[in-house]
Formats: C-alpha cells, sequence, structure tokens
C-alpha cells in the first residue's frame, strides 16, 4: 500500500475513489450517477478530487469495461522478449476491433497441449480517453488494472489447498467478473459477464456453469468450489449451489462499496496485468526531466550568449589596444631611429675627441709652452722651440730673436736677462747649458744664428739661443 495515493474504480460507468493518508482512514467518494462516456472523466475526477482531497497526485484505476477483454491463449515455452513478441502477433490476429490495441498478460495454468497466458485486451482509444481525464485533472496515471487482475490477487485470500481449483465470482457494478483458478494465482480463465446477480441471477448461473465447463475442458483439472464476493452475494449462495451442484461460499475478504478504489491504491509487482506500459507511467516523469533539460538548455544559451558578448567586447578591446600599442610601437621606432641617429653622431664625437686627446700635447710641454707665453718679454720673439723627452728629464731649445720695434740700447740684454732668469728660477727650474766658446773662424752665418757668451746677446746680435735641460 502506498503512504499516500488515490485508486479509483470505473465499473462500466460507476466511479469510485479511495485515498490513504498515513495514520489516517481512507477517504472514499462516489460519483452521483454513471458516466459511461469517458471523455468527461477529467471533470469527474476533479469532483473526485474536491471529496477525498488527496496528497498526491498518483493514481491507479480498477477498470470493468465493455471493450476490454480477457482470453487465456496458448504460448511457446519461451520468456522475456521472445514471449512478448510472441503475444504481440496473438493479439494483432485476434483483435476483433480496428485500431491499435493496449494489451498486457499474467501467467495462466497450463492447457492440455500448451503453456499460456491469460491476455488483458483493450482499444488504444479507450486508454488514452483514461489518460487525457487524468491529465485534465492533474493527476498523474501509474496503472490501470483489469477487475480480472484484482481477483487473481484476491484469490490468495481464500481458504483454498495447494492444487485446489476454484471459481471466483464478484459483482463489478453491473457485471460480474469471473476468474477460475489455484491459490497461486495461476488461472485458467478470467471473463466478465455482462449481467449481474442482483439483476439477472438466471443468466450469471448460466455463464458460470458454462464458465467452468470450458475450463475444466481445457485443464483437464476439476472444480472443486466457488466463492462469491460483492453486494448480495449472501442471497445468490443456496440459488447457485443448486444449480451449479458444487460447493458455494461467500468470500472472507469483507466487501465495501470502494473495495475496487481501494484494490486501486495498492502498488503490485511486475506482471499484476496493468495495461499501461512503462513508456506511459514514465511520461510525466519524462516531461518533467524534459523541462528541466529545455531550461538547463535556455539557461546554458543565454549564458553562451553572455560569454560570447563578453568575449566580443573583450576581442573589440583587445583590437583597440593591439592598434594603440601599434602606433606606441611605430613611435618608438621613430624613437630608435632618433636615438640611434644620436648615438652615432656621439659615438662620431667621442672618436674625434680620442682621436684629438691622442694627438695632443702631452701635459708638461703644454705647461711649458703655456709658461713661456707669461714670461717672455716683449723685447723678444721666439722663433723655434724644441722640447725633447730623454730618460731621465726634458732637453729644451729655445731660438729667438729681438722684437723689430726695440731699438733702444741695452733693451735687448736687459729683456733677455729677465727671461733667463724667468726660466732658471721658475717653476720648471731650467738648467740652460752654456755656450761653448767662440773660436775665431766661427761666423754667425753659418747658422744663421748669433751665439751669444753664456746664452745672451751681446753688441749687435740680435738672435739669441738657449739650450737646457729640466727634471
Amino acid at each position: 500500500m502506498d503512504k499516500n495515493s488515490v485508486g479509483i474504480s470505473v465499473l462500466n460507468g460507476e466511479i469510485r475513489s479511495s485515498a490513504s493518508r498515513t495514520g489516517e482512514s481512507a477517504q472514499t467518494w462516489q460519483s452521483p450517477g454513471n458516466a459511461d462516456d469517458l471523455v468527461s472523466l477529467g471533470a469527474t475526477l476533479k469532483g473526485a478530487l474536491q471529496g477525498i482531497r488527496p496528497d498526491c497526485k498518483r493514481i491507479a484505476i480498477v477498470l470493468a469495461h465493455p471493450k476490454l477483454t480477457d482470453q487465456i491463449i496458448e504460448v511457446p515455452p519461451v520468456k522475456g522478449w521472445k514471449l512478448e513478441q510472441v503475444v504481440y502477433r496473438k493479439v494483432e490476429s485476434s483483435k476483433t476491433f480496428a485500431g491499435d490495441a493496449i494489451w498486457s498478460f499474467q501467467f495462466a495454468l497450463p492447457t492440455k497441449t500448451a503453456k499460456s497466458v491469460l491476455l488483458h485486451l483493450c482499444p488504444k482509444p479507450v486508454i488514452d480517453q483514461l489518460t487525457k481525464g487524468c491529465e485534465e485533472a492533474q493527476l498523474h496515471l501509474v496503472r490501470v488494472l483489469p477487475t480480472t487482475a484484482v481477483l487473481i490477487s484476491h484469490l490468495r485470500s481464500l481458504p483454498l489447498k495447494k492444487d485446489e481449483l476454484a471459481v471466483l465470482a464478484a459483482e463489478t457494478g453491473n457485471c460480474t467478473t469471473v476468474v477460475i483458478g489455484r491459490k497461486d494465482g495461476l488461472v485458467c480463465l478470467g471473463r466478465v459477464v455482462r449481467s449481474s446477480w442482483n439483476t439477472e441471477p438466471d443468466r450469471v448461473n448460466m455463464d458460470l456453469t458454462r464458465s467452468i465447463g470450458f475450463a475444466e475442458q481445457q485443464t483437464g483439472l476439476t472444480v472443486s468450489g466457488v466463492w462469491l464476493f460483492g453486494a448480495g452475494a449472501e442471497s445468490q449462495v443456496p440459488v447457485m449451489q443448486s444449480l451449479l451442484k458444487l460447493p458455494v461460499a461467500v468470500s472472507p475478504v469483507p466487501y465495501s462499496p470502494s473495495y475496487w478504489a481501494q484494490q486501486g491504491e495498492i502498488l503490485f509487482k511486475d506482471g499484476d496485468g496493468n495495461l499501461l506500459s512503462r513508456d506511459a507511467q514514465q511520461a510525466p516523469q519524462r516531461k518533467r526531466l524534459l523541462t528541466v533539460t529545455g531550461a538547463l538548455l535556455v539557461f546554458m544559451l543565454l549564458l553562451t550568449l553572455l560569454a560570447t558578448l563578453v568575449i566580443e567586447v573583450l576581442r573589440h578591446r583587445t583590437e583597440n589596444a593591439i592598434v594603440l600599442v601599434g602606433g606606441k610601437i611605430a613611435d618608438l621606432r621613430t624613437q630608435k631611429v632618433e636615438y640611434e641617429r644620436s648615438i652615432r653622431e656621439v659615438s662620431e664625437m667621442e672618436q674625434v675627441t680620442q682621436a684629438a686627446r691622442d694627438v695632443s700635447l702631452r701635459a708638461t710641454p703644454a705647461w711649458f709652452l703655456g709658461y713661456l707665453g707669461e714670461v717672455l718679454p716683449e723685447e723678444l720673439v721666439l722663433t723655434d722651440v724644441h722640447v725633447t723627452r730623454t730618460n731621465d728629464s726634458w732637453v729644451i731649445r729655445l731660438a729667438g730673436a729681438g722684437s723689430p720695434g726695440t731699438n733702444q740700447p741695452g733693451a735687448m740684454d736687459q729683456a733677455f736677462a729677465v727671461f733667463t732668469n724667468a726660466l732658471a728660477l721658475g717653476p720648471f727650474h731650467l738648467s740652460i747649458v752654456p755656450p761653448p766658446p767662440k773660436k775665431e773662424d766661427d761666423s754667425l752665418a753659418d747658422d744663421g744664428l748669433a751665439l751669444a757668451v753664456a746664452g745672451r746677446p751681446t753688441g749687435d746680435v740680435t738672435h739669441f739661443l738657449i739650450e737646457g735641460s729640466m727634471k
């Protein structure tokens, strides 16, 4: 029994409902009139929901309908999908209506010649009307059980012996459902008689007699008794017992008008005769899954669009940054060219400066020449200057003459004396070498120089030569 479930019985237009809640008694409801047309089932189920106020939306229907039939068919000794293929071919060859068929089967007692199953067969439009009515009432239809399938389960509650074969007849609305089988639930006949013992007892008794004879002929077994279930069953016991010549008793299972609806609440195991396929049972779950999947796909699509937009914005910014960086790179290349040109110019200037440094005078000759420029009197003019480096001293040779503007007597001698003193006493301390003694045959014309005694000019000699050294 499901903790929270809804059971509906649709017995040839008579509709009842029952809903169970945990810890509470079942809530029942009955349609005020017969609903022979299943087209209005949705509105009827909405009224049922208002009457029982269930806590869940799952619904199981126990169905007795003129177009729902039951029959025993022989099958080869196969199982699984092979058996389903065999049953499908027999359904297609034996159905008496046009269009698609909805079917299920339950294992039955073998006949004299082969194994057999009890086939439940119904036109697809009938099941579609039930499904549509449940959808209109916002219910989830999980199973549709023939009344014969419910009675097969009822057989297990009868006080039968292990191999005893019995008849179980139950009132189902204005019809009577009949099964003949054993306590283990295996049957050799299942059918719905289109009459009720409350209105047509003779016809029901006649159909029961024919059913018993057919079952015994097919199986070779003997029916040991008859069990009745439903309203008015007690009053039919003596009549049927006299006609059938068999023990007749009322089923020990308590009867109530909502029995069939309550049986619909029970969730049976596989092989209970449910006419709804597994795909049909899982349709609402697939619908919810499809809705969730669609929502996820929409979310992913929106997320993808957002990601695409972000990527496009980043790409646009990246392209702008590339253009900007490209411009900066071009500017840097121009600056690089200018810097390289400046570097070359500086390098050339360094080379020129280095060359100038390489050819410049050494420090001592330069200082000495600078000093000569300071101490040389205006009366004298230098015509030749030689500064030569020896191992440990500088050799100095100065040649010159008197200034052309000097005409005063003795001015040349005085200027020469001042100049030599400055050289000897100055910062360079030039050691002047006295000239060699003059010979009579020497002539100043030999080299164009007037050699003065002790390095000084005498008489009218206007040229002088000074030689010396300094450390």
